[in-house]
């Protein structure tokens, strides 16, 4: 009985080492196979992504030292991972040296110096070259805008938007991209940031203002509080402006859209500036803003106010929806004056990138919305 004992499982690991053997090598030899026909690239990366244990792992790193001491294949899945550093061949263990690099996407193994030694350099596709990540999308989209602005950041540790500017830079090298952020704003414990992106080459921050930390009773009725950014754009037909983001609270939209109008003249009596640029979700169409509302909401009715973004235009990504949430709000003539006109309106990344609406709404359930300055005389080209 003991010996039944001591041996049933050292019968039952055999078995399973054998059916784990037999595996990998059913998965070797039909890689094999894909690589002989000239179907290496992305059907053995699906082969790859879909194996399981140690054994299948082995199988992929033998394959690569199956006949050549350098091959390529691409990897066109933006999630493989590779994680084994050794294998055995025979009796005979071989160390791998194992590396992974952002960058094209191929996978080599070239011998070293050491005798048996083999060093593998996995390069991953970065997030901004995966057509299929939202990420790409965030660079396509990014990339066409001197200054853009982002809302709704809730990720508290901040590695976000260093994730995104790092491969908005990658994306488009032309440029050097970088940040200005507010606060963590909000009531509670949800919180989320308002964030300008802008290219440094092109644009600078004179100067900055966030609202909502002072003691003015007016200030504390935000959700959250506005967040504005003056700006100094020397290639435009006006060099000096103030962008004022904000997210209204759905719930107080209107309430929120009245107080905007004294944050606007505060900005302009503390900057000594007229060209204010209001923009962002404000929540100003739909249930959020009964139509017995808009008569009280200064912003709307006084006459140095300019929307840009008309009620009848949609700025949602499902088509379930048709509403004007997202607004461009201009005061002063000279920066009304530098406007291309008929330039303001909801970008469809949607149609532009080629997306379905699923792609899209990963991206983002709001179209952004966006608007043109006119050059200087001698610029070349256009913000």
């Amino acid at each position: 009985m003991n010996k039944c004992c001591i041996w049933l499982p050292l019968i039952i690991l055999s078995i399973c080492l054998l059916k784990s053997l037999a595996r990998s090598c059913e998965i070797w030899q039909r890689m094999m196979l894909l690589l002989h026909q000239g179907r290496g690239g992305r059907a053995a990366a699906s082969l790859c992504s879909r194996m399981e244990g140690a054994w299948c792992l082995h199988s992929f790193l033998l394959l690569i030292n199956s006949s050549k001491t350098s091959m390529d294949f691409p990897i066109t899945s933006c999630t493989t991972n590779w994680l084994l550093l050794f294998f055995k061949s025979g009796q005979q263990s071989t160390l791998i040296h194992y590396e992974v690099l952002q960058n094209s996407g191929n996978a080599e193994a070239t011998r070293t110096k050491r005798e048996g030694e083999i060093c593998v350099t996995v390069t991953m596709p970065r997030a901004s070259h995966c057509p299929d990540h939202p990420l790409f999308s965030h660079c396509q989209i990014l990339s066409r805008c001197d200054i853009s602005a982002i809302q709704e950041v809730r990720d508290s540790r901040g590695t976000a938007i260093q994730t995104l500017l790092r491969e908005l830079n990658r994306y488009d090298p032309s440029h050097h991209y970088s940040r200005l952020a507010s606060k963590r704003l909000g009531r509670g414990s949800y919180k989320e940031q308002n964030i300008f992106v802008y290219r440094m080459d092109v644009v600078s921050v004179t100067d900055w203002c966030q609202f909502g930390d002072e003691d003015a009773r007016d200030y504390k009725a935000f959700a959250r509080g506005p967040f504005a950014a003056r700006f100094h754009s020397p290639y435009t037909a006006i060099l000096d402006f103030v962008l004022l983001l904000h997210h209204t609270s759905p719930r107080e939209a209107a309430q929120e859209l009245d107080l905007l109008f004294g944050v606007c003249t505060e900005l302009m009596q503390r900057w000594k500036t007229e060209n204010v640029m209001l923009l962002g979700d404000l929540n100003a169409a739909g249930a959020y803003i009964p139509a017995s509302a808009w008569a009280g909401i200064r912003l709307r009715n006084h006459l140095a106010f300019h929307w840009l973004i008309g009620d009848g235009e949609d700025t949602t990504v499902s088509h379930r929806t048709c509403c004007a949430y997202d607004r461009i709000i201009v005061h002063g003539e000279e920066l009304l004056g530098a406007i291309v006109p008929r330039s303001a309106k909801p970008f469809n990344f949607t149609q532009a990138l080629g997306l379905s609406e699923e792609e899209a709404l990963a991206v983002s359930d709001h179209y952004p919305v966006e608007v043109n300055l006119r050059l200087a005389p001698k610029a070349q080209r256009e913000l």
